[in-house]
C-alpha cells in the first residue's frame, strides 16, 4: 500500500465520473493507505466546473467541491514554502505552474502522483502512476 496524490483530472474523474478510471487506477486508489488531493486542484477543478467541461457535474458542485472530495475519502493537501521553491527550481521546460507545484508536492512527500498528463508522465520519474 502506498500514499497517493491525485492530479486534478483524476480527482475530477473520481468525484464526478468514476467510470472514466481504468481498473488498475481504481485498484490503486482503493488499496492506497491515504489519498490526497492537492489544494491547487480546487482552482483547476472550479475553472473546469464553471466552464461546464465536467461530465455529470451540476452547478452546485462548485460550492460543494471540498465536501465532495472529503466524502470520497480524500484529504486536501496544502502546499508549503518548500513546495513552491522545489517547483520553481525544476530543470524541465513544462511551464504550467500548477503541474510543477503538484509534482513538487508529490516528490517532497514521497507520494505517488496519479496523472494522465503526458507531460508529467514523460518525466524520468518513479513517482508517477499512469491514469490514462
Amino acid at each position: 500500500m502506498t500514499n497517493l496524490l491525485l492530479d486534478t483530472h483524476v480527482m475530477v474523474w473520481c468525484v464526478f465520473n468514476p467510470q472514466a478510471l481504468s481498473r488498475s487506477v481504481e485498484r490503486e486508489i482503493l488499496h492506497a493507505r491515504r489519498v490526497f488531493v492537492p489544494a491547487p486542484a480546487l482552482y483547476e477543478a472550479v475553472r473546469a466546473l464553471t466552464a461546464e467541461r465536467v461530465k455529470n457535474a451540476t452547478s452546485e458542485a462548485v460550492e460543494a467541491l471540498p465536501e465532495l472530495i472529503e466524502a470520497s475519502g480524500f484529504k486536501l493537501l496544502h502546499p508549503d514554502g518548500n513546495d513552491w521553491i522545489e517547483a520553481a527550481g525544476f530543470g524541465w521546460s513544462h511551464g504550467d505552474p500548477f503541474d510543477r507545484l503538484i509534482y513538487a508536492m508529490a516528490s517532497l512527500r514521497s507520494l505517488a502522483l496519479v496523472t494522465a498528463d503526458e507531460k508529467l508522465l514523460g518525466l524520468e520519474s518513479s513517482i508517477t502512476v499512469d491514469a490514462r
